[in-house]
Order: C-alpha cells, then sequence, then structure tokens
C-alpha cells in the first residue's frame, strides 16, 4: 500500500528533524535548551516549555531552524522560570 509507505517514510522523517532538534539544543551552551518539548509533524517543528529569557527562547527557534527539513517553526517557548 502506498499510502502505509508514505506515511512510514514521514515518520521517520520526522522522527529525525525531531532527534536532530534535540541534539543541536542540547549542544548549545545554556543547560536549559535541554528541557524544551520537541514535536514533529510534516516538517512543522513545534517548541513547548519554559527557557529563562527572551535570548534563549529566540535562539532555540534559530537552531531548529538550521536543521535540514525543517519546514517551519512554530515557537511556543514561554520565559520565565523553568522547573
Amino acid at each position: 500500500d502506498l499510502r502505509w509507505a508514505d506515511g512510514i517514510r514521514k515518520f521517520w522523517a520526522d522522527a529525525s528533524i525531531t532527534a536532530a532538534v534535540k541534539t543541536k539544543l542540547a549542544r548549545e551552551t545554556q543547560a536549559t535548551l535541554t528541557k524544551v518539548d520537541i514535536d514533529t509533524s510534516g516538517g512543522v517543528v513545534h517548541l513547548n516549555g519554559t527557557v529563562e529569557t527572551q535570548t534563549l527562547r529566540q535562539r532555540a527557534a534559530e537552531l531548529a531552524r538550521q536543521v535540514r527539513g525543517v519546514r517551519q517553526v512554530v515557537n511556543n517557548l514561554r520565559v520565565g522560570r523553568s522547573g
């Protein structure tokens, strides 16, 4: 079934994108970025959670956009105390 195969390819593409974004955020010197929740669907990355500053919020989106296959970044990160 071609639709099933296409769905599997999209799932693995999204999983690969999510893993790559998580890796980029983990390599950042700001430890709070490792706590960002990342969901990907159809190449659209959703960033969720709380970061400590507006600069970190922007940096997370910037890093996500650098990943191959990302079509769009929806930055739902809130600025405040994470915990």
